[in-house]
């Protein structure tokens, strides 16, 4: 009932078991019920209505019995109940689109967003399906292949390898899609213009609701390829730094404030023969015995200051390196260690042992220069554009002279017949001569020379440009070849391996290396005998090996190898000559004598080369293809080629210690007491040298 005293039906509708409102059904009356006049003239009265009005409404308000009352509740609460179900259906049904409407705006803002950031990500990105196709390309991947997106969607990963890594990088595809995934791999890319950059790749699957059905594989990757340059130069810096200071002939220590070896290059523990674990933390001073404390104190000073401590001489002893002299060189650096700088100094330890015994061999040598060239049994003298101003015993010999006075007293023209056998003045052939060697800087020819006494011999002659005392002089060999030209009258034979050996022996002294004279000896020697396959071994005892100075060979190829036990170091060992065949060499290898190195000869001949008593190395040819090329004459011609190949490394020696002997004497001569007390001064130096070899003084000067 109402609050104007009529009744209404209210009917609630639920949903979920929440009320969510009201069906509402009236105004009525009850029709058992009489209508109470004064109650609504009063209302009408309280609330201002005509009364009549208000009355004559009462009374057309409908007047329901209770039973109709009854059945219209009933049919309102099924009423309810049914809009309360299909209401709640609709809003559910609502609810649902209304999430899927928001699910799908938040997909697409998703796919939005992470297509974007694939896109426009810094990094190459790449997407392929099962089948190995590319779906996906961003920017990135674009800049660092050079291709456009659409050139490569839906095509094969292939055109994006190199040939070189292809199937390796397409094997790895083929992983993926069999389930693996990349972390940090390194896989080159083949850029459109055929260049080849390097990315580091990772990888992530991405599988259907069932979690096995694999439905495509993304890929990121970082463009390494500046990176991997770097990377190489500073491998290749490193590696250059360390080779330096591998290969530096120098020892080289870095050493703290308390003096403690902090480290050491190769160098220096070669020439210490020890080990790191020895060194690192030792004392400086301990490990080189500083007995008065001079190199501690020196090296101390040095820090905190811009000091170099330079030609600090220190000798050194140890049973196991010997003697040795050091010059020490030292000076502090800054080093940045873990974010801190750190003092410390570079000491440089120079072996000078050699060049001490060096200095003090040439001053043992001064008397030995003048002995060689004085026993030298070739006839040597010096001149200039005065003439003869020196020369050897040999010369005195050869020309008949009583003395060197004498000798060089004498007129080029004392000492040759007024006219060659061709009939060309002997002073002016001797003249143009002379002027080609001083212009060309040597020359060789043959001269008729006379000796004091009267008697013509033929002569080889050798001029050899120099400089003496800041002038230009002439160094002249006479061979007396007399007996070369006789024994060139011997059969066709003789005559042509005379020759031979005449040029090889002319080249011993003309030729200025040890190859040039080897080119030389192959081709004259091969006018007589098969010098196809020649080579010439010098042999080195520290490591036991084989250089070749000379090697022609038509088969192999070497310029070093280890002397072991081949045929070479066989000669050499032995001291002793060897030609043999393929039996021979094979009864040798089965003795245990020798062992094959390079491609077997039917025929080897190999001498030992020899300077003085001492063998140096070997002479040898080989044939190939004919076991019968050599004989034991061969083996004679042979061993006198080493001969003359000991010579010249023997002469070579001696003229270069005779050269600097000489230079400095007339620079001592010329810069002090002149020509004519030069003289007197060789005379002296002739009567010490006599004297210390116990021979009666000459000129008792």
């Amino acid at each position: 009932r109402c609050k104007n005293n009529m009744l209404d039906i209210v009917t609630p509708i639920t949903m979920d078991g929440k009320h969510v409102g009201n069906l509402f059904l009236g105004q009525f009356l009850f029709e058992d019920e009489p209508l109470d006049y004064e109650l609504f003239r009063d209302q009408a009265r309280r609330y201002g209505f005509d009364e009549q009005e208000y009355i004559a409404a009462y009374e057309r308000v409908p007047r329901w019995s209770r039973e109709k009352v009854d059945a219209v509740m009933s049919f309102y609460m099924k009423l309810a109940e049914l809009i309360s179900k299909l209401s709640h259906g609709n809003i559910k049904l609502v609810r649902t689109l209304t999430e899927r409407d928001r699910f799908m705006e938040s997909l697409r803002e998703t796919r939005d967003y992470l297509d974007s950031l694939i896109r426009y990500a810094n990094a190459p990105i790449i997407v392929w399906d099962s089948e190995g196709k590319v779906t996906r390309f961003n920017h990135a991947f674009e800049r660092l292949t050079g291709y456009k997106a659409e050139d490569v969607i839906s095509q094969g990963l292939n055109i994006l390898f190199p040939e070189s890594s292809r199937d390796e990088s397409l094997s790895r595809i083929e992983r993926t899609l069999s389930g693996e995934y990349w972390e940090s791999v390194e896989i080159p890319i083949l850029r459109k213009d055929g260049e080849i950059r390097v990315a580091l790749w990772n990888s992530a699957n991405i599988y259907a609701e069932d979690g096995t059905t694999l439905l495509a594989t993304i890929a990121q990757g970082i463009d390494i390829t500046e990176r991997k340059q770097a990377e190489a130069e500073i491998r290749k810096e490193k590696i250059f730094s360390e080779n330096i200071v591998a290969t530096v002939p120098d020892s080289l220590l870095i050493v703290d404030k308390d003096l403690k070896i902090k480290s050491a290059n190769r160098t220096f523990y070669e020439i210490f023969q020890t080990k790191p674990e020895k060194v690192i933390g030792t004392s400086i001073t301990d490990l080189l015995g500083d007995k008065d404390g001079r190199l501690s104190a020196e090296l101390t000073d040095l820090f905190e200051t811009d000091g170099m401590l330079a030609d600090f001489e220190l000798n050194y002893h140890s049973e196991k390196v010997g003697e040795r002299v050091f010059n020490i060189i030292a000076r502090g650096m800054i080093v940045a260690e873990e974010e801190e700088e750190e003092e410390e100094e570079l000491v440089v330890l120079q072996d000078v042992t050699v060049r001490k015994q060096a200095e003090q061999e040439l001053r043992e040598s001064e008397e030995k220069v003048r002995t060689l060239y004085d026993s030298s049994s070739d006839a040597i003298m010096l001149l200039d554009e005065k003439g003869f101003f020196d020369c050897n015993d040999a010369t005195l010999q050869l020309f008949g002279c009583a003395s060197r006075e004498e000798f060089c007293s004498r007129h080029p023209a004392d000492f040759s017949p007024a006219t060659q056998p061709d009939g060309t003045d002997s002073m002016s052939y001797a003249r143009n001569n002379i002027a080609f060697a001083l212009k060309e800087g040597k020359k060789r020819f043959e001269h008729l020379h006379r000796r004091l006494d009267g008697t013509d011999f033929p002569a080889e002659v050798l001029l050899d440009a120099m400089v003496l005392g800041g002038k230009k002089v002439l160094q002249a060999r006479v061979y007396d070849i007399t007996e070369r030209r006789s024994a060139e009258q011997a059969g066709k034979r003789q005559e042509l391996i005379q020759q031979v050996l005449y040029q090889i022996s002319s080249a011993v002294h003309a030729t200025k290396s040890i190859s040039e004279l080897s080119e030389v000896i192959q081709r004259e020697l091969g006018s007589i005998i098969d010098t196809k396959n020649f080579f010439i071994a010098l042999y080195n005892k520290k490591d036991d090996t084989l250089s070749l100075p000379y090697y022609k060979d038509e088969t192999d190829h070497f310029e070093t190898f280890p002397a072991g036990k081949t045929c070479t170091a066989y000669v050499i060992r032995n001291d002793r000559a060897l030609l043999a065949d393929r039996k021979k060499i094979g009864e040798l290898v089965k003795a245990g004598e020798v062992e094959i190195v390079g491609t077997l000869s039917k025929v080897w001949l190999g001498v030992p080369l020899k300077l003085g008593k001492e063998v140096i190395g070997a002479v040898v040819i080989q044939s190939y293809t004919d076991e019968n090329a050599y004989g034991k004459k061969d083996l004679e011609i042979l061993k006198y080629i080493a001969e003359q190949l000991g010579l010249f490394i023997e002469r070579k020696r001696a003229e270069e210690d005779l050269r600097k002997r000489l230079e400095e004497l007339e620079i001592f001569y010329d810069a002090t007491i002149g020509r004519e007390g030069r003289i007197i001064e060789l005379k002296q130096d002739v009567d010490k040298l006599l004297e210390q070899l116990g021979k009666k003084k000459k000129y008792d000067v």
